[in-house]
């Protein structure tokens, strides 16, 4: 093994990746700016020990939640449509330089597979934002379930507070 080619190798796809990395960042950015903030706000509010949230915040949350997703949801299923378009394309260009390349079928297939590197490379880009503005899509919606269910738990403790004064009052 040549330590210094591998050396070499990772360095190279490294800096590969940190350009793609950056790409994606921006793609999600600019489709999660508004629900990351949100999401933001409500973790710094819950990290905050003394503090727990008050029936308007949680009001807050479950509604503010669900209309930032809705307008997340539509920019994630427009990279869907890119990432689709990507994969058609790099199919298209694949094989009409597949039908031009001269030579035998491994030939062919390895011009083919050089002419449409950047077509893979969109449609990594594509998925990797798809995937991570999911996960956010995921995070979000936990926090919101986690919101109904502390309002559910609340206001199940504060019908059980009020049957137990009705009771008391019954006796005496």
């Amino acid at each position: 093994m040549e330590f210094e080619d591998l050396k070499y190798r990772l360095d190279d796809m490294e800096s590969d990746s940190d350009y793609i990395f950056e790409i994606v960042n921006k793609i999600v950015k600019d489709c999660c700016e508004n629900l990351d903030k949100y999401v933001e706000y409500v973790k710094d509010r819950m990290s905050d020990a003394n503090c727990e949230l008050t029936n308007q915040e949680l009001d807050d949350i479950i509604i503010t939640i669900p209309t930032l997703l809705y307008f997340v949801s539509v920019q994630q299923e427009k990279l869907g449509i890119k990432h689709d378009i990507s994969k058609l394309n790099r199919n298209a260009v694949f094989n009409k330089e597949y039908l031009n390349a001269p030579g035998t079928a491994g030939a062919k297939k390895a011009q083919a597979e050089s002419k449409v590197i950047n077509d893979d490379i969109a449609s990594i880009i594509f998925v990797r934002a798809y995937n991570t503005i999911k996960s956010k899509v995921d995070a979000a919606t936990e926090i919101l379930q986690s919101a109904k269910k502390v309002v559910s738990r609340r206001i199940s403790e504060f019908e059980l507070s009020k049957v137990s004064v009705d009771r008391n009052k019954a006796v005496f």
